[in-house]
């Protein structure tokens, strides 16, 4: 009868336990898969989703499965910052070299409209093709 007891008190334990650490991953899941949605970057969702289940059937300790999940989060939300810096940097310098293009063009129709001469306007039209190749 005791070892029955015993029995039964290790397997509801063992329950327990299982259905606690359910509940951290679940939880943990949840979190980052928010946090990731948030940035919105869908590559870094299928990598975070991917790496997620993937610490979910290898790792048995639940506290080493939190550190892997908290470590991806940061890489990702990293990644997903990284991007955006790229997106903001590359779009600030488009806009700057168009906003040059405008300028010298409209210098060089002033320029033109003071001095209409042949040469200056065969001047305007190679600036003006080498500008334009440059951007496209």
């Amino acid at each position: 009868m005791k070892l029955l007891n015993i029995f039964v008190i290790r397997i509801f334990t063992s329950i327990i336990v299982l259905i606690m650490r359910i509940i951290i991953i679940i939880v943990i899941t949840i979190i980052i898969l928010i946090n990731t949605f948030i940035t919105g970057n869908t590559v870094i969702i299928i990598i975070t989703i991917i790496t997620i289940s993937i610490i979910i059937v290898i790792s048995t300790n639940y506290v080493l499965r939190l550190l892997c999940l908290v470590l991806i989060s940061t890489i990702t939300n990293t990644i997903s910052v990284i991007i955006i810096t790229i997106v903001i940097i590359i779009t600030i310098i488009f806009t700057l070299i168009v906003v040059f293009v405008v300028v010298v063009v409209l210098i060089l129709i002033i320029l033109l409209a003071f001095f209409p001469s042949a040469q200056s306007s065969i001047y305007f039209a190679m600036i003006f093709n080498i500008y334009s190749e440059t951007l496209l």
